[in-house]
């Protein structure tokens, strides 16, 4: 039987861990700002379905909430969302809503949503069997190419296939599992872009480069950082793909090259810690002032 507590409160960040870097920071602004936020892991979140709906956390009523931020990683997605669908049920303003973050989960989503806006994104096929391989291939423009698992994340589940020999071998134990894949051309370098999206705008941007012998330049993979002048054009393309995929808060990853600025990730819970280092900003403290303006 669920203690029914009552736990006034302001802020509430849903995170699994607020000793990550992001989520600590989060806490010090809120507090710098005058608030006092509550960290709740939505793994340990009770939903009673109504209309209102109720929320509890650890036999805690979660009641007066001011507004949600959510930082929610894979193995908090699931549960994490329908918090969030419940808080937005019964008004609580949520700094990403429960659909767009849903959507930024799904990387065939995200190319979707993405090509839809009439952005230029990598020439990307979705395949759920080994006997669309030889087609995907050809319609990707062949080697170098890039297969992802839809809800991959920090670079897990995506591999780089040199030669189409390799990718056929790659695509066949990768589809075994019975989960789709993406075909995508390898426009990912060993040195892309993240752009911080804030609000509809761009405030931050970096450059990251893959340490040596990898492929992938995400920071939790070794990459190192550097920061980089937000150009116009950059800043527009990033801002227009958090706008697409339906995020106020999201790192958007861009490859440049002579085609153009293509994006090609939407991340509904970007770091925080590799971008503020680069870029010398108070991110954090721009995302609590944005949940401070939503919740009045």
């Amino acid at each position: 039987m669920i203690e029914d507590r009552l736990m006034p409160m302001g802020p509430l960040i849903l995170s699994r861990d607020q000793s990550l870097y992001s989520t600590r920071r989060l806490v010090e602004a809120a507090r710098a700002s005058g608030r006092d936020p509550l960290v709740a892991d939505p793994t340990l979140c009770s939903v009673q379905v109504g209309k209102p709906a109720r929320v509890t956390y650890e036999g805690a009523l979660l009641e007066g909430i001011s507004v949600v931020l959510p930082r929610l990683g894979y193995s908090s997605l699931t549960a994490g969302i329908n918090v969030l669908r419940a808080l937005e049920l019964s008004g609580v303003p949520c700094l990403n809503s429960s659909q767009g973050i849903e959507l930024a989960r799904n990387k065939y989503g995200v190319m979707m949503a993405l090509a839809g806006a009439g952005m230029f994104v990598p020439r990307t096929v979705l395949l759920n069997r080994p006997d669309g391989v030889d087609m995907a291939f050809e319609a990707v423009g062949g080697a170098p190419l890039l297969l992802k698992f839809l809800d991959g994340s920090q670079g897990v589940g995506v591999v780089l296939a040199e030669s189409e020999r390799s990718a056929r071998s790659m695509a066949d134990a990768m589809l075994a599992g019975g989960k789709p894949l993406l075909v995508q051309e390898g426009l990912r370098a060993a040195r892309d872009v993240r752009v911080l999206v804030i609000d509809g705008r761009a405030v931050a941007a970096m450059e990251r480069s893959a340490k040596p012998g990898e492929f992938r330049a995400n920071i939790h993979r070794g990459a190192t950082a550097r920061s980089m002048e937000l150009d116009a054009p950059l800043a527009g393309v990033a801002a227009q793909a958090a706008n697409a995929v339906g995020l106020a808060v999201a790192g958007v990853d861009l490859v440049r090259g002579e085609r153009g600025d293509a994006v090609i990730d939407v991340n509904a819970s970007p770091g925080l810690e590799g971008i503020e280092q680069a870029s010398g900003k108070d991110l954090a403290r721009m995302i609590v002032d944005s949940a401070i303006s939503l919740s009045r």
